[in-house]
């Protein structure tokens, strides 16, 4: 009876979950290139995202009492440095660019920050000026940028004209990003399985979704790690910070050169709704 209770409750649970995603946004006047919360990022080390496979009924279960991990870049969207070096419009900086919405443009911001130093400069259209291409070839790796793309949109139906945004954060990453060698569900294994004696019981009430971030070094190993956001249990924090101490050694990033170098993930633990 509790198992028939517990199913039903995950199913209905995860349908909540995919009924919300479908709701309609469309009075947003200020339009996110992505959504950071965990949940609706795509792993950066899996060519498969989190919640596009279909999940068996023991993995709606597992996932309702255990709860659920995810290891991302630490970015909402990324480029390397060879493709921004070659970029030369919003198109090249944004895969799907939506030019469909752009009825006129009114204003395009690159914005960045060089140590104490912050810079914004304007372009009038999708063509980046030759400064804003200059600031973009300064880049270095881990260098962020803010896109801000202010433009009027025309409704096809009425004519009615709105001024609306799009804000597009960008990440310059490695050519070669950092890779878990026995892959994503092998990692995301790697923590479920010592950790699921220790978590099985918590109250979720007073639980909200732990953010570790963490760089993966030249050596393949984690360092850097740094709790982004507690999830008001301390003994849970440091259980999660010594699995990634300990967890296996990756295959580190390497810039265009071929070197090794540093890149930035953030591990994200929690239940729907924390």
């Amino acid at each position: 009876m509790k198992y028939n209770i517990l199913l039903t409750s995950a199913l209905i649970g995860l349908i909540a979950i995919f009924s919300f995603s479908t709701i309609d946004s469309s009075n947003e006047k200020t339009l996110n290139s992505t959504v950071r919360n965990g949940m609706n990022c795509n792993p950066i080390t899996s060519s498969i995202p989190l919640f596009t496979n279909p999940l068996t009924v023991l993995d709606e279960v597992n996932f309702y009492v255990h709860g659920f991990y995810g290891v991302y870049g630490n970015d909402d969207r990324f480029i390397t440095k060879s493709d921004l070096a070659k970029a030369t419009t919003l198109e090249d900086l944004m895969s799907n660019y939506p030019s469909n919405w752009i009825h006129q443009y009114e204003s395009v911001w690159v914005k960045t920050t060089f140590g104490d130093k912050k810079v914004s400069l304007m372009s009038k259209d999708e063509k980046l000026s030759d400064e804003q291409r200059s600031l973009l070839n300064e880049s270095s790796i881990g260098s962020f940028y803010d896109i801000v793309i202010n433009f009027e949109r025309k409704d096809d139906i009425t004519g009615e004209i709105t001024h609306e945004r799009i804000n597009m954060n960008l990440t310059v990453v490695p050519e070669i990003q950092a890779d878990f060698p026995l892959g994503y569900e092998k990692l995301i294994a790697y923590f479920q399985d010592n950790s699921r004696e220790r978590l099985g019981g918590i109250e979720v009430d007073d639980f909200t979704s732990l953010y570790v971030s963490f760089i993966i070094g030249p050596d393949g190993k984690a360092k850097d790690i740094t709790v982004n956001r507690t999830c008001n249990h301390p003994e849970i924090d440091e259980l999660i910070l010594k699995l990634i101490r300990e967890m296996p050694v990756w295959t580190s990033a390497k810039d265009a050169n071929r070197n090794p170098v540093n890149q930035r993930f953030e591990l994200v633990y929690g239940w729907p709704g924390c």
